[in-house]
């Protein structure tokens, strides 16, 4: 066989490749629009409150137990912030997982600190800087 002519063995690797790949891409698509349509709950820790987010993070449904009002507001606004946070993390979650299974780890940098479940935190950026803001990346080391 000339030098110039593709292996055939080669050919079908790069097909079987190119298949694993399109179906990768299918069942993640698949997965990204399923959790666009879920809604994701959480409630404070006292659970005063209950929030519900969409799968864009936005806030659809804010609810409140019977007591709410023997509760001072600035608890009450406290308690809001925490199930609509609470709700944002499940989404969070959500969306980690999906993000696990398709893309490489990420190798993490020197002197980062690691968050809740491996996430590395912006508030723990290297060299001391303190930031603010979120999510930085994975943390698969």
């Amino acid at each position: 066989m000339p030098a110039d002519d593709p292996d055939p063995a080669d050919a079908a690797s790069g097909a079987a490749a190119l298949a694993a790949l399109e179906a990768s891409i299918a069942r993640t698509e698949a997965q990204w629009q399923r959790l666009s349509a879920d809604t994701y709950q959480g409630s404070d820790p006292a659970r005063l409150v209950t929030a519900v987010v969409d799968g864009q993070g936005t806030v659809v449904r804010v609810t409140f137990v019977k007591t709410v009002a023997r509760h001072d507001p600035a608890v009450v606004e406290e308690a809001v912030l925490a199930a609509v946070a609470a709700a944002q993390q499940r989404l969070g979650d959500a969306i980690a997982a999906i993000a696990a299974e398709v893309l490489p780890p990420v190798p993490a940098r020197l002197g980062e600190q690691t968050g809740a479940e491996g996430w590395r935190t912006a508030g723990s950026a290297p060299g001391g800087a303190e930031l603010t803001g979120g999510v930085l990346g994975r943390d698969d080391r």
